[in-house]
Formats: structure tokens, C-alpha cells, sequence
């Protein structure tokens, strides 16, 4: 019944639901981090900075898909950042993972789109 009831979905209430589904575990691990860190913590709404910034990596460029959409810390909670809606970003797993705890000034991605 539950693959049937997916079938009917349109593509963004997938987004919506693949994102819900990961925010508790994004949302503990931001709050742990956060404290970690001594930075204030606010809600934020993924759906929201999606809408904003489009469906395209801020990294490299390109068009993401729900199972590869991930939020990026801008400037990131280990160099002092805060996790708020104006630092974060929707990235690839693997850009966003490359990029790492590093600045965008301390790592080179190429864009697909420059090239």
C-alpha cells in the first residue's frame, strides 16, 4: 500500500517528504554540533532554503536530485558558523562532503556550467 501511495506523489511532496524524513537525524546533529561549538541554534526550514536557492548544487553547479540533496554550512559550524537559513545551502552529498569543514576560498570546485 505504501509504494502505491508514493506512486501518486508529485515530485515536490517527495522532496518534502525524503527531507522531513531526514530532518530529525540533520536537526539532532546540528543541535549536538551547535552546542559543541557554543553557536546559537535556530529552526530552520529546509523546504524553504530549497525554494530560495533552486534545485542546484551551490558547489559544483548542478541539478539535484532528492536522494543526492543535502543542506551545506556555508561557513561551517567548526570555523565558527551558525546554523541559520542565511548559512546553509543545498549541496550534493559527495560536494558537500569534499567541501568538508573547509572555506569555499580553501577548496576549488569546478562549475559544470563555466566550463
Amino acid at each position: 500500500m505504501n509504494r502505491r501511495r508514493s506512486k501518486r506523489l508529485t515530485e515536490e511532496q517527495r522532496i518534502r517528504q525524503e527531507f522531513m524524513r531526514r530532518r530529525r537525524r540533520a536537526d539532532y546533529n546540528a543541535r549536538r554540533r551547535a552546542a559543541k561549538f557554543t553557536q546559537e541554534l535556530i529552526d530552520v526550514d529546509r523546504m524553504e532554503i530549497l525554494e530560495r536557492e533552486g534545485r542546484v548544487c551551490y558547489l559544483c553547479g548542478e541539478f539535484l536530485s532528492v536522494h543526492e540533496m543535502t543542506l551545506d554550512h556555508v561557513v561551517p559550524l567548526a570555523r565558527g558558523g551558525a546554523h541559520t537559513p542565511e548559512n546553509l545551502r543545498p549541496a550534493h552529498r559527495s560536494c558537500n562532503s569534499r567541501k568538508g569543514k573547509r572555506l569555499l576560498s580553501e577548496i576549488a570546485f569546478s562549475k559544470k556550467e563555466e566550463a
